[in-house]
């Protein structure tokens, strides 16, 4: 299964599918894990945890990069995240 990836540029977040998210509208990155639930074949209930960051915006609302996937491993992909974003906040 293709996983979608992620493009930062200076003004933003861009996805696959066309979103792009701006700097200017996030009011927070943190980084983290997700755990997931899934029945397995043998009809136990199996945890998966993902490497995630989370970027805060709008009220209330948050957007997720899985990054456990990520050629660079998850936490050089979690820490370049928040280094753009903290590049966008400094005065230019």
């Amino acid at each position: 299964m293709s996983r979608p990836i992620v493009t930062l540029t200076p003004d933003g977040v861009d996805w696959p599918n066309g979103r792009t998210l701006k700097w200017t509208q996030v009011t927070a990155v943190e980084a983290g894990q997700e755990i997931t639930n899934a029945p397995s074949q043998s009809g136990a209930t199996r945890q998966t945890v993902h490497e995630v960051t989370r970027l805060f915006h709008g009220d209330g609302e948050e957007s997720k990069i899985t990054t456990t996937w990520a050629a660079i491993g998850p936490q050089a992909a979690n820490d370049r995240i928040a280094e753009a974003f903290a590049q966008s906040r400094k005065p230019q």
